[in-house]
């Protein structure tokens, strides 16, 4: 029982097709030496994205929680310390349209010189 390969079977096994058997040998199904799973990559550095992305949630028991639940707690809340970053805006915003207003009808047009000597000697 003799078998023959062709010479791209031996050197690409991978993309050649079943081995064949020689005409003078009695029929028998093929048996393919190949299996449609590769094996796993050996890993270099041995890192595994499975293993560290199921250690990243946060754990049953957090030691820590207790003691930085006051970063968000009574005055250190989000909204009280949004409130906080701008001290003052308010006031700011207040007193400069209380001064655009003072200033639209109180205070008198000043004269840029648009209309004036704009006649017939002028230029």
């Amino acid at each position: 029982m003799e078998m023959r390969l062709s010479v791209r079977s031996r050197c690409c096994p991978r993309t050649s097709p079943p081995l064949r058997r020689s005409t003078n040998v009695q029929s028998r199904p093929l048996i393919s030496k190949h299996t449609s799973k590769m094996a796993p990559r050996a890993d270099l550095t041995g890192f595994n994205p499975q293993r560290f992305a199921a250690a990243s949630g946060s754990p049953a028991n957090d030691p820590w929680k207790r003691h930085e639940a006051w970063r968000s707690t009574g005055p250190f809340t989000r909204g009280k310390r949004l409130r906080g970053m701008f001290p003052g805006f308010g006031i700011a915003t207040v007193a400069f349209a209380g001064y655009m207003v003072y200033e639209q009808f109180f205070l008198a047009p000043a004269s840029h010189g648009h209309g004036d000597g704009h006649g017939e000697g002028h230029h």
